[in-house]
């Protein structure tokens, strides 16, 4: 089976940005590349949340950190890869797993719950993705917290 060359590669790991509910910023691993808007699991059913939970007002500003303001930051720069349960090893499960959560003003990740992708893997993919670091995000020169999905990847 051929593959398409302008097809995006697979990563481990990644980030996407929505603003308004589309996308507005992606960026995978090592690429400090911004691919913006497409649509990325529109509809996606949310599932229960796992660990501190970003209130509805901070969600709804976090939401409209980038109106009126230009963005920059955010690139990912250092990724742990999850470990995958010994219980579910040979499983043959989804791969990827989709995580909503707070690229914080220093860079680190916080309030990540499980978008989509099998709930056993939750636990696993939320305990990498807290380790990873970011590029603060910055809006008009100022530092701010970004709400982001990141993408982990089990190997």
């Amino acid at each position: 089976m051929a593959k398409n060359a302008d097809a995006p590669k697979s990563h481990s790991g990644g980030l996407v940005v929505y603003e308004k509910g589309k996308v507005v910023y992606r960026a995978v691993p090592g690429s400090g590349s911004m691919i913006g808007p497409t649509s990325v699991g529109a509809g996606a059913p949310r599932a229960a949340a796992t660990g501190p939970v970003t209130s509805a007002a901070e969600t709804e500003k976090l939401r409209d950190t980038a109106d009126g303001g230009t963005i920059t930051g955010g690139k990912l720069i250092q990724q742990v890869d999850p470990i995958m349960p010994s219980d579910l090893v040979g499983l043959h499960l989804p791969e990827e797993v989709l995580l909503e959560g707070v690229i914080d003003r220093d860079g680190s990740v916080r309030d990540l719950h499980l978008l989509r992708g099998d709930a056993r893997l939750a636990e696993a993919a939320i305990e990498a993705a807290r380790q990873w670091r970011y590029e603060p995000f910055r809006s008009n020169g100022e530092r701010v917290d970004m709400l982001a999905t990141l993408s982990v990847r089990f190997r």
